[in-house]
């Protein structure tokens, strides 16, 4: 069950965000989705999309079907042309932001030329990593407009997180500090 108050709370900031009095003149996203679910309509445009960039990972999650050792086979990758091809509809269609994940979006090589793309397309992008690549590719991904990164993390018990990703936890706090 949703505490009303926390609901009312967010509704409140996110109308103040968009300069919005509120309760007047705003109505949550969620009512709106709400509202256009139950009269069967589809959103104007779409502002986010979520956009797997490969298959391909460097770590072995137990849960995972991107897992290093169930994924050796299923490597393939879509070309960079056919990737900046879908960048581009993804902006005439109005996205304004977009996830960029996998499998792990660092093992893909010339990452940094897919950000630039959304970057020159007006999307920003926001990178979901396990984190391990990110000392190699950090100033890369910032030189070519990465500015949100969301670094996944299971536990930050070294045994259970060994246990999750199948790497060593040293290296997820060594990249996280970088």
């Amino acid at each position: 069950m949703k505490d009303k108050n926390f609901v009312t709370e967010i509704e409140r900031m996110s109308a103040e965000h968009f300069g919005y009095e509120y309760p007047t003149d705003f109505v949550s996203h969620a009512q709106n989705l709400e509202n256009r679910i139950e009269n069967k309509e589809s959103p104007s445009n779409i502002r986010y999309a979520f956009f797997k960039v490969t298959m391909r990972c460097n770590s072995d999650c137990a849960y995972c079907e991107h897992a290093y050792s169930k994924n050796q086979g299923n490597l393939t990758e879509r070309s960079l042309e056919e990737i900046s091809r879908v960048i581009k509809e993804l902006a005439e269609m109005g996205v304004k932001a977009c996830s960029v994940s996998g499998g792990e979006p660092l093992t893909y090589k010339g990452i940094e030329n897919i950000i630039k793309a959304m970057v020159s397309n007006k999307i920003e992008p926001i990178l979901l990593t396990n984190g391990i690549l990110l000392p190699q590719k950090l100033q890369k991904i910032y030189d070519a407009g990465q500015r949100y990164i969301i670094i996944s993390i299971d536990s930050f018990n070294p045994e259970h997180y060994k246990e999750n990703r199948g790497i060593d936890f040293d290296s997820l706090m060594r990249a996280y500090n970088y």
